[in-house]
């Protein structure tokens, strides 16, 4: 499961977020309808951008989903098995605006049409609706606000709130719940992706690995699972990115590698890199970026790392043991290190300079289950928070570097 990244507030004028205004007061100041507006939307301005840079949105508690029959009363056309109940609950959207369900509510899911091949799955969500853009009566001097549930077929953004999913099979005609909570099955309700209101991280980290296998990846993607319970500081996308180093547009290759914090690239699977790259790479180096270089134990370095680094001198980085600063952040944040971890009883050596790291030791394979999972799970906590620390250190140099540009 992907938990979406919630940015703080923005200060582009295009998001319509402004420098707050407040109203002043003095005496003899005539409080008319306008200005007494002025002063409600400051207090609830600063009340979204305290939440938006704090937290990220979600359900607070409640909200469940239930199959039901159909309704009495209601046409024959949508007597199916495709009614559900949501349960009473509390959610906060991304803006900090709370959504209050009070009561039950019946809810009709739309189901594809028989005719419909490999049907595209179905999101329920639930939305805060302004009252101020609804069109009602001005009678009262007192308005409820409002939340809004429908269903679409592309997972929810903004200031939408998932309830819960499903996945179609053709033909379908009911809703069910799920035998297996953990495995819901097609048409089946499923609550897996449904997000918590919380604290949001600090920031994401967002890799890429090039020319890797498939177990690399996977190793990767349980690395990046386990950020948010070992360092919540800190989000890893679990969304890998998978490039290629084939030749290509250096323009189009760089905009691909520019958005990620960390690329890993494995010496067993690339021997040989073209100019081209070469500059590539550098461009992202000069950008923030860091590149993880992966080698086994007592290999030789690859043969285009002497033309990553600084042309000035071609001696390789200076070692951990003797020359990386005690307060380097690889080393001590934000899991300290005065050795490096140790793989299968085979230690590993990490030298750096310059954006690159270069691994000599096969870390990643520690990072999930190996084939015949014989490794202990210190082993398997121990890499990954030296993984972390890696991921840490990328996307603090990639911030740096940003806040300088």
């Amino acid at each position: 499961m992907i938990h979406p990244f919630f940015p703080p507030p923005s200060i582009d004028p295009q998001q319509k977020l402004h420098p707050l205004e407040r109203l002043q007061v003095y005496d003899s100041l005539m409080i008319t309808a306008e200005l007494w507006k002025v002063a409600h939307q400051y207090l609830r301005q600063r009340q979204n951008i305290h939440y938006q840079a704090l937290h990220q949105p979600g359900i607070v508690y409640g909200l469940g989903v239930k199959p039901i029959p159909a309704p009495p009363g209601v046409v024959r056309e949508s007597r199916s098995q495709s009614w559900i109940e949501i349960q009473p609950g509390i959610a906060i959207d991304w803006e900090g605006n709370p959504i209050i369900v009070s009561e039950p509510i019946t809810f009709f899911i739309r189901v594809p049409k028989a005719s419909v091949e490999n049907p595209p799955p179905a999101y329920l969500f639930v939305s805060y609706r302004d009252p101020e853009e609804l069109s009602q009566s001005r009678d009262s001097a007192i308005v409820r606000e409002y939340f809004r549930i429908d269903q679409k077929t592309t997972p929810p953004k903004g200031g939408e709130i998932e309830l819960c999913r499903l996945r179609w099979s053709q033909g379908a005609t009911s809703v069910v719940a799920p035998s297996d909570v953990f495995n819901p099955q097609e048409n089946q309700l499923d609550l897996r992706s449904r997000l918590r209101a919380q604290l949001h991280p600090q920031g994401i980290v967002r890799v890429a690995i090039m020319n890797a296998q498939p177990s690399t990846h996977n190793n990767w993607v349980s690395l990046m699972r386990s950020v948010a319970v070992l360092y919540p500081t800190l989000s890893g996308d679990s969304a890998i990115g998978r490039l290629s180093l084939d030749r290509g547009s250096n323009t189009l290759f760089l905009e691909q590698i520019e958005n990620y914090d960390l690329l890993y690239l494995s010496a067993n699977s690339t021997h040989h890199l073209e100019p081209q790259q070469i500059e590539c790479l550098n461009a992202y180096l000069n950008r923030g970026g860091v590149l993880l270089i992966e080698t086994p134990a007592h290999s030789e370095p690859p043969n285009y790392l002497n033309q990553l680094f600084d042309q000035r001198t071609q001696t390789y980085p200076p070692d951990w043991q003797k020359q990386l600063p005690r307060d380097h952040l690889l080393r001590n944040h934000p899991f300290l290190f005065a050795a490096l971890p140790q793989i299968g009883q085979q230690p590993l050596e990490l030298w750096y300079r310059e954006g690159i790291v270069l691994l000599k030791g096969e870390l990643s394979t520690a990072w999930g289950l190996d084939d015949s999972l014989s490794l202990s799970r210190n082993e398997i906590r121990t890499a990954q928070e030296f993984g972390i620390n890696i991921l840490h250190f990328a996307w603090k140099r990639k911030q740096l570097n940003q806040l300088l540009r």
